[in-house]
This record gives C-alpha cells, sequence and structure tokens, in this order.
C-alpha cells in the first residue's frame, strides 16, 4: 500500500510540474482554434462554417489549405466543401487572384465541392488577405465558375484560420 501511494504522489508532482511547464510566459496572444470560421454565400444560400472540427489548415512546405465543410454526410445532396488554396503561409496582407489553372504552382485556389461536383478553382474573383500575424490568417474571398451550364457565383466570403504549425 505504501508503495502505490508513493507512486501516486510521484504521479500527481510530476503531472504539476508539466503541466505549469507547458504555459507560455510570452504572452503572444494566438486565436483560440473555436474562433475558426469560413463563411461564404453560394448562389444566394449563406454557409457558415465554425471552428476547429469542421475548419482545419493543412501545410504542404510553405503551401497553406484552410479547408471546411458543412457537417454533413458526404451521401448528403446538400454537402458541401471548401478548400481556400494559398502558395505561401507566409502571404502578406493584399488582393490576390484566383486562377483555374490549377495545374500551375503557385497560384491562388478556392476549390468547392457542391452537389457532388468539383470545382477544381474559381476561374474569376480574388482573395483578400486582411491580416497574417501570430499563426492566425483572416481575409475575405469572392469569385464565380461554371461546371457545365451551371454558374457558381460565391460572394461574401470571409475567413479566419491558422496560418503556421
Amino acid at each position: 500500500m505504501k508503495r502505490v501511494k508513493t507512486i501516486l504522489a510521484v504521479l500527481v508532482i510530476t503531472t504539476g510540474i508539466f503541466t505549469v511547464q507547458s504555459c507560455s510566459s510570452d504572452n503572444e496572444e494566438t486565436t483560440g482554434t473555436n474562433d475558426l470560421f469560413i463563411t461564404f454565400t453560394l448562389n444566394g444560400e449563406e454557409i457558415d462554417i465554425r471552428g476547429d472540427a469542421r475548419v482545419a489548415s493543412a501545410f504542404s512546405g510553405v503551401n497553406l489549405s484552410i479547408n471546411g465543410n458543412n457537417n454533413l454526410p458526404l451521401t448528403d445532396p446538400n454537402y458541401i466543401r471548401i478548400a481556400l488554396l494559398i502558395p505561401d503561409k507566409n502571404v502578406e496582407p493584399g488582393t490576390y487572384p484566383f486562377s483555374g489553372d490549377v495545374l500551375t504552382s503557385g497560384l491562388y485556389h478556392c476549390r468547392i465541392l457542391v452537389k457532388r461536383s468539383t470545382i477544381q478553382s474559381l476561374n474569376s474573383g480574388n482573395l483578400v488577405i486582411t491580416s497574417n500575424t501570430n499563426k492566425t490568417i483572416d481575409g475575405t474571398f469572392s469569385g464565380s465558375a461554371t461546371i457545365g451550364n451551371e454558374t457558381y457565383a460565391v460572394t461574401n466570403g470571409s475567413f479566419r484560420a491558422i496560418s503556421d504549425q
């Protein structure tokens, strides 16, 4: 019994030490993961994607992909997924045109999966980076693309995501 109490005491002390050491002392403010969002209007329908479980950043070298979906099953005809592709996670605030050319690297893209069809990239419109500080990127976007005979208009887009690992 004494051995069990000793082991428990060591575990409690060790946990306390690691908890105290994990606190940041540099006072750097970072965005909480529940503050992440992607919102936009798609052909008049408002889409609001919020929270760390639904807005995720993926990194490949310096490339940044901000991804989100409306949390419906993939088989649901109303399922929507969006990806904002940024060729450099250290992008400065400014306006960047979307490119429909998905084969050339270094370009900005907005990919959307809607009605089980993927819009490879909006072929008009812009991504506007308003801030990229403290590992958080904010901005707006809009544009349009055509699949077959149907045009998809994206307006009032805005986002906040993690911009660095």
